[in-house]
C-alpha cells in the first residue's frame, strides 16, 4: 500500500498470524489508535513504535514477549496496554509512567515483583496481573487512586499492604488463589 493510504489507517488487526516481528509499514501508519497482534510469535516490540503518537490501544497477548520496551512509555495517548500470555519476567520501573493508560493487561507472564508506583497522576482504572508470580504488592499502590478493578488472582501474595484500603473507587479485588492467611 501506498504510504499516503497507510497514513490514513486508524486500525490494524494482525492477529493469529505466525508473526516474528511488524511489518515495517507499521511505522508509516501515522493516525494508527489500535493495533492488535495478538497469538502471534514476536519476542519484542520495536522501539519505532513510539513514533505513532496517536495510538490508544496496544494489544499483544499470546506471544512471546520478554521485556516491554522502553518505547511503550513514550506513547503519549496509549489508553490500554494489554500484554498477556507472554514471558515477560520484569517491569520496567515506567510502566506507570504513561499517564493517559486505564487500563492495564499482564496476566499469565512471569512477573516476579511490581515497579513502585511513583506518580500520583496516574488514572489506571484496571489492573490485570493474574496468573504471575507476584509475591508483594508496594504500599505505593495507594497513588492509583483511580483504580476501580485490580485482578491479583493465582499469586503468591500472602498478605495485603494497609495502602489498599485508600483504593476509595475499588469495586472489584481479586485475590483468589493466594497465600493469604
Amino acid at each position: 500500500l501506498p504510504a499516503s493510504v497507510l497514513s490514513q489507517i486508524t486500525k490494524v488487526f494482525l492477529d493469529g498470524n505466525k508473526l516474528t516481528s511488524l511489518p515495517p509499514q507499521i511505522d508509516l501508519m501515522t493516525s494508527l489508535q489500535e493495533l492488535h497482534c495478538c497469538s502471534n510469535w514476536l519476542r519484542s516490540l520495536p522501539a519505532s513504535l513510539q513514533q505513532i503518537s496517536s495510538l490508544q490501544t496496544l494489544r499483544v497477548g499470546h506471544n512471546q514477549i520478554v521485556i516491554i520496551p522502553e518505547a511503550t512509555q513514550h506513547l503519549a495517548a496509549l489508553s490500554s496496554l494489554i500484554l498477556n500470555n507472554n514471558d515477560i519476567h520484569a517491569l520496567p520501573s515506567g510502566i506507570w509512567s504513561l499517564k493517559s493508560v486505564t487500563i492495564i493487561v499482564l496476566s499469565h507472564n512471569s512477573i516476579k515483583t511490581l515497579p513502585e508506583f511513583e506518580s500520583s497522576e496516574l488514572k489506571i482504572q484496571v489492573l490485570v496481573l493474574t496468573g504471575n508470580r507476584i509475591a508483594e504488592i508496594p504500599n505505593s499502590i495507594s497513588k492509583c487512586s483511580h483504580m476501580r478493578e485490580l485482578y491479583l488472582n493465582e499469586n503468591l501474595i500472602v498478605d495485603l499492604p494497609k495502602a489498599i484500603n485508600k483504593l476509595r473507587k475499588m469495586k472489584v479485588l481479586d485475590l483468589s488463589m493466594n497465600n493469604l492467611s
